[in-house]
């Protein structure tokens, strides 16, 4: 492949236009899929779960990880780490259960492993403030601009920007 080490992630932009293979501490990101440019994920002295590198529209990478004090955001914009931008406070998360996904005109962070533990959260301005989800549970995946959140027995959803939480029940034997 060429990579340093084994590729451990792949993301793409929402519309596509970007993608971002991750290799170690180095992302490699591309708009063409034949040119990549390689950036060095922030020393923090903490890890970045694979689950926690998103990209977006216009190529800004984003990176959610532990910084000792604080769960914080950082984004490569202009060739350059800005941040870390605090999404929680606290030591006691580690690093299991974290979850980041851009969509055209947000950020979707997760936290938490199991269902009571969860928390979610929204940023419109890209990392700089996050507004709390507090009712939503379960597995995080973002489809266009609606948030799912699948828990057994119900299917939760949010159209981005809204406010209003949505939920489904599940057929009968679920699981």
């Amino acid at each position: 492949s060429g990579l340093p080490s084994a590729p451990t992630g792949l993301d793409a932009s929402p519309d596509g236009t970007w993608k971002l293979v991750r290799a170690g501490t180095t992302l490699y990101r591309s708009s063409d899929g034949l040119t990549w440019a390689s950036i060095t994920l922030p020393n923090t002295g903490y890890s970045f779960g694979d689950p926690n590198i998103a990209i977006g529209n216009d190529g800004r990478v984003f990176a959610l990880g532990p910084t000792g004090s604080c769960h914080g955001l950082w984004r490569y914009e202009s060739n350059q780490w800005v941040g870390p931008f605090t999404v929680w406070t606290g030591t006691n998360y580690g690093t299991d259960g974290f979850g980041l996904v851009v969509t055209d005109s947000m950020l979707v962070a997760r936290r938490g492993s199991c269902g009571s533990c969860q928390q979610w959260v929204v940023s419109s301005n890209w990392g700089d403030t996050w507004t709390a989800l507090s009712q939503f549970r379960g597995t995080m995946s973002v489809i266009g601009n609606r948030l799912f959140g699948l828990s057994s027995p119900q299917l939760q959803y949010l159209d981005l920007g809204g406010s209003s939480v949505s939920t489904v029940d599940l057929p009968a034997g679920y699981t």
